[in-house]
């Protein structure tokens, strides 16, 4: 089961916020909350401001002080609480990626508090949305999005210290990989033999990954995460749910975003319009064939993120048979 947040009381949500707000609008005197429904890892609410001049405001308020890992997911244990919330205060609310506007935040205090205040931004998530002209949009806002901010990444893990996609990295994502799947162990003895073996053959496309330059990468770029804003006069593109944000190779975003896409041929798409766009501002970039080869190794981490962060993906024998066998014809590439 999930661990459940405390009931945070409206006065004390109040007062974090009357501090946190700027005063121009003079004191709180209104505030609604509902839970909304788009919840994840962490409670999440709908919030209504009035305030003592007559201005309103719409919230999204978000508690991360205790992951709420709903059941089916799987604890990651690199996970910083605070880091969304840092990421929002120190980097994305000094650039415009159009990502929902930063009004606070709280990261960590005495009393274990990690709250996060965001623009309620009104839109469609992009699993929802069928024009493929959105998806490619939002390849194509990866793609700058990875350009612009490599420079910054120095300062960035200077202030932040994200975590580092490396060969270390990689070597313990197979170990955990490899670890989760003693869970199935005698339910489905082949499928773990089968994985042991691959385990190994693991690393070799895995180096070449971790020798790739590395950008700040959002870490969980799946079509949930993307908003298509509702503004019908300008394309917004808002990208959520920044808590796995890391240092490494762009290339990683892509394949995740890729393998949320309807059909491969749609995938193909995707993975041209972000090339464009990174030979369009990065004219030094990989070659084509290379780009193609490296997108199709990262599927390999796709799968292993996959198998070790839901634990669905080990119960459901079809899900996991089609992991290890997607990994095996990978491997054999």
């Amino acid at each position: 089961m999930g661990t459940q947040t405390r009931e945070i009381p409206s006065e004390e949500l109040r007062a974090a916020l009357q501090h946190i707000l700027p005063s121009e609008h003079g004191r709180i005197v209104g505030l609604t909350r509902v839970r909304s429904a788009h919840a994840a890892t962490s409670a999440l609410e709908e919030l209504h401001l009035a305030f003592s001049d007559g201005t309103h405001l719409r919230l999204m308020f978000k508690d991360l002080s205790h992951n709420l890992w709903p059941d089916g997911d799987i604890a990651d244990p690199e996970l910083d609480p605070a880091r969304e919330i840092r990421m929002y205060e120190q980097v994305l609310g000094r650039v415009d990626f159009g990502t929902p506007r930063f009004y606070g935040g709280v990261a960590g205090d005495d009393h274990g508090r990690c709250w996060l205040f965001l623009e309620e931004v009104q839109g469609r998530r992009l699993d929802r949305v069928k024009d493929i002209g959105a998806w490619t949009a939002a390849a194509r806002w990866l793609a700058t999005m990875h350009c612009r901010l490599q420079p910054l990444l120095p300062q960035v893990q200077t202030d932040l210290g994200l975590p580092v996609y490396d060969g270390a990295y990689f070597r313990r994502l197979v170990a955990r990989a490899l670890g989760h799947m003693q869970r199935v162990r005698g339910c489905n003895d082949d499928l773990v033999h089968r994985f042991e073996t691959l385990a190994e053959r693991c690393h070799a496309p895995f180096a070449e990954l971790a020798r790739l330059a590395r950008t700040l990468i959002h870490g969980d770029f799946h079509s949930r995460n993307i908003i298509i804003g509702a503004d019908a006069a300008a394309l917004r593109i808002c990208v959520i749910d920044w808590e796995k944000a890391a240092e490494a190779p762009g290339l990683l975003d892509l394949a995740t975003l890729v393998a949320k896409s309807r059909t491969p041929e749609e995938g193909l798409v995707l993975a041209h319009a972000y090339y464009e766009e990174m030979t369009s501002s990065a004219p030094g970039y990989l070659a084509g064939p290379d780009f193609f080869r490296l997108l199709e190794i990262c599927r390999v981490w796709v799968h292993l993120r996959r198998m070790t962060s839901h634990e669905r993906w080990l119960t459901e024998e079809s899900w996991l048979k089609n992991s290890v066998g997607e990994i095996q014809q990978l491997c054999a590439q």
